[in-house]
């Protein structure tokens, strides 16, 4: 979805022919409806005048009862006209064929009943030859050769009218000569309106269909793009930003400091130094951080910025990947060279150890081989799993279930230990979205290393273990905290734990909780230490934010 400063949702690209097709009709009966409403006011007020005043001259100076008889049959004529417009039914052609003739013929009559063209109505003839050439271009000649031959024929028919005194034939050619010339000029002009009339159609569709096809790249953009006017209003925002900015239940709202005050804080920054680079937000405390690029389309006084947004930890993950792709060809090879002679050493070791002896010094450093060539074996493939972790195949997970079959296995593996294991989710539908294999594996890992401290803190005493988790209201993200009651991380290598083959244990290869970062940053999850006042170790995993719909919101 789009989301513009007026609320309104762009979900992608819409076949909008049949809406052209609508204004094109739209652009043919209107016309036509308007000279309809025209034929009967005109008739209506020469009905009117002729009826109800007393300075009706000259009309039906010559034949009262004709004209009145004409004017009333052709208002019904008019009515059913404009009946006819209203449900299109005949078709366009026939109905204007149809006006225009009707006029043509009518306003002959009326003419004659009024004693020919001295009575001034032949330029209404005029109007209707003039409208017909508008509305059928293609029968403006027809239309005016009609008209100058229902002319010509009422003036015979004066001439033998035994009231009727002089000959009007040259007001008759006058009249045909003003009818062709407007049918001509008429049909000119109403043709260079139509060329522009459909140039600028085709305009308009084509204006259309770029700002759909717009529509359609910001939508499936792969950052974020929040378009906004220098004073932070919201104009534009896709779908995209939505989610990096963590789902936010007031993203209706048109100001960016509303929507997002750490995004408005760094806005505000690049408007005061545009030169300096932009800094990282963090959406919320411990949330996702974004690195928002500031982009002005035109002025940055006066016009809108655009501002994308990218996830720096994708960012990350695509350095890391290089360098995991690297450190996967490096290990793959040394691999190779090490595996054989390692596997010989280790074999040979094993061979000496079924051996009997009596040497006790000899024991244990064959031991130490067998130990330390079992350690180097396990670092390899542990890299080697590093540099193939990009293989995720992420799910929705009920938390609370799958935190259950974790605990259920952590209590086998330690069943002869004390341990007390405390598992809270609220909502307990929680789900989080996460590739099976690899959640288990980090949650393995760091139940096992809270097992393992808090032993080493009181060996004889009872193992207490937390796994607490639920839902941030705000931003809809499941979090879950794995919290033992062990001696905790010393400050000054709290900053360390993170990196590889940083380790505080003689026994351990520093890999651990690295592996279990880098598992939860290829799910778009983050890991992160918490240090708690009352002593003991905190580990909070944030998963990636659950989508939602825009009416859960």
């Amino acid at each position: 979805m789009v989301v513009d400063s007026n609320n309104l949702v762009v979900l992608g690209l819409d076949d909008q022919s049949h809406l052209l097709g609508e204004k094109k009709q739209e652009w043919q009966w209107g016309p036509l409806k308007v000279y309809c409403l025209y034929r009967l006011f005109l008739t209506s007020l020469l009905l009117i005048l002729f009826n109800f005043t007393s300075a009706r001259a000259p009309l039906g100076t010559l034949d009262e009862q004709l004209f009145h008889y004409v004017l009333i049959l052709h208002l019904l004529v008019c009515c059913l006209g404009i009946i006819t417009v209203i449900r299109r039914q005949p078709n366009y052609f026939y109905q204007v064929a149809f006006a225009v003739t009707s006029d043509i013929l009518a306003l002959s009559l009326m003419i004659y009943a009024s004693g020919g063209l001295t009575s001034g109505l032949g330029l209404l003839i005029l109007v209707a030859v003039a409208s017909g050439s508008i509305l059928l271009n293609e029968l403006a000649f027809p239309f005016a050769a009609m008209a100058t031959i229902a002319l010509l024929v009422l003036i015979i028919l004066l001439q033998l009218h035994p009231d009727q005194q002089g000959a009007q034939y040259t007001q008759a050619g006058l009249m045909g000569i003003a009818l062709f010339v407007c049918a001509f000029l008429v049909r000119s002009l109403s043709n260079r309106l139509r060329v522009s009339e459909t140039l600028a159609r085709q305009r308009g569709e084509f204006i259309t269909e770029m700002q759909q096809l717009n529509s359609h790249i910001v939508q499936r953009f792969n950052s974020g793009i929040v378009v906004t006017q220098p004073d932070g209003q919201i104009k534009l925002m896709n779908e995209i930003a939505w989610h990096l900015l963590g789902y936010p239940r007031r993203f209706e709202a048109n100001n960016l400091e509303q929507l997002s005050h750490g995004l408005y804080k760094a806005y505000s920054a690049w408007r005061r130094h545009p030169e300096l680079p932009s800094e990282d937000v963090t959406i919320s405390p411990g949330g996702m951080t974004l690195t928002p690029r500031f982009s002005p389309l035109g002025d940055p006084k006066t016009e809108p910025v655009l501002i994308l947004l990218e996830d720096s930890s994708r960012l990350k993950q695509q350095a890391q990947k290089m360098k995991l792709a690297s450190l996967g060809g490096l290990t793959a090879g040394i691999a190779h060279e090490i595996r054989n002679p390692l596997g010989a050493i280790s074999h040979a070791a094993q061979l000496l150890l079924e051996q009997e002896t009596t040497d006790n010094r000899q024991s244990k450093l064959i031991d130490i081989i067998v130990r330390h060539t079992q350690r180097v074996n396990q670092i390899i493939e542990n890299v080697m799993n590093l540099s193939n972790r990009d293989h995720v195949k992420t799910e929705f997970i009920d938390l609370h279930d799958f935190l259950q079959t974790v605990v259920n296995e952590l209590k086998q593996r330690n069943r002869e230990e004390s341990l007390h294991i405390e598992l809270k989710i609220e909502p307990r539908d929680t789900q989080v979205q996460f590739d099976p294999v690899q959640l288990h594996q980090v949650l393995t890992n760091l139940c096992n290393n809270a097992v393992h401290h808090s032993k080493s803190n009181e060996p004889e005493g009872d193992v207490q273990l937390k796994l607490l988790g639920g839902t941030s209201a705000e931003f809809n993200t499941p979090i879950l905290d794995i919290i033992d009651n062990g001696p905790g991380i010393e400050p000054e290598i709290e900053e360390h734990i993170f990196e590889p083959f940083y380790t505080t244990s003689h026994q351990g290869m520093g890999l651990g909780l690295y592996m279990a970062q880098q598992l939860c940053e290829a799910n778009q999850a983050q890991l992160e230490y918490l240090a708690l006042p009352q002593g003991g170790s905190c580990f909070r995993i944030r998963f990636k934010a659950v989508t939602i719909s825009r009416g859960q919101t």
